[in-house]
């Protein structure tokens, strides 16, 4: 699972510490399966989406070489609690191998 959100769809926007906070869904594809992100994360900015897709992108792939083996061909989708494709972020694109 993806993200750390305190429970599923709790509503579109909500205010805590006078910001206004949208529930975005972090999915883990690899082309053909989904891991549906059942939680979600609370986020304040969206213009932030792609630099916390960037590091959970990097996170899973620093585990999978403790493993042994990385697979660069999945990615992440961030969707909006309607289900809409907000941003992508491939495994490809999270790390530079030399």
């Amino acid at each position: 699972m993806v993200g750390d959100g305190e429970s599923l769809r709790t509503g579109a926007r909500q205010r805590r510490s006078g910001r206004d906070l949208a529930l975005y869904y972090f999915h883990l594809c690899d082309g053909r399966d989904t891991l549906i992100d059942p939680d979600g994360r609370e986020v304040g900015d969206a213009a932030t989406l792609g630099d916390i897709a960037i590091k959970e992108a990097r996170a899973m792939i620093s585990q999978d070489a403790l493993s042994g083996k990385i697979f660069l061909n999945q990615f992440i989708e961030v969707r909006d609690e309607d289900g809409k494709l907000i941003h992508k972020m491939g495994f490809r694109d999270a790390v530079s191998v030399t």
